[in-house]
């Protein structure tokens, strides 16, 4: 008797495909030995961190001013440093807007000068999304039990 349908099925799920595409090299350890780019923390950019702002926009100022990021003008001053912001800029201070403002001006200023910007979406920014969404409708309980 031949195999069991599921039986061949989870066979031929646990074999490795052979890929051609390069973007499948990772199935292959020596494309990926052929592919491999060192990086030289030497020529890298300078990159900073910044969390949880939570709408201190005044403390936000200090570390951007104390780590040369900004001029005394809020100019980007970074060059082509590296800043990423992982969110939470809203909440419990009350200069969140400000405090995005600044960021939004930051990622074109820094863009123009060689560096970059970025800023992610905190679990605060999800909240306040999601108020301004289901607010309206009944709040978020009512529309998930639907």
């Amino acid at each position: 008797m031949g195999r069991s349908p599921s039986r061949a099925a989870a066979s031929s799920h646990s074999r490795r495909p052979a890929f051609s595409h390069p973007a499948r090299a990772w199935w292959n350890p020596s494309a990926l030995r052929r592919t491999r780019t060192r990086l030289n923390a030497h020529t890298m950019p300078p990159t900073f961190i910044c969390g949880d702002i939570h709408g201190q926009y005044d403390k936000l100022v200090r570390v951007l001013r104390e780590n040369g990021l900004i001029r005394e003008t809020l100019a980007w001053n970074g060059g082509d440093a590296q800043l990423w912001f992982m969110g939470d800029f809203v909440d419990r201070g009350e200069d969140g807007i400000p405090a995005v403002d600044l960021v939004m001006r930051l990622q074109r200023e820094a863009e123009a000068a060689g560096g970059a910007v970025h800023a992610l979406m905190g679990n605060h920014e999800l909240l306040f999304l999601s108020a301004y969404h289901f607010g309206k409708r009944g709040g978020f309980r009512q529309a998930w039990l639907r």
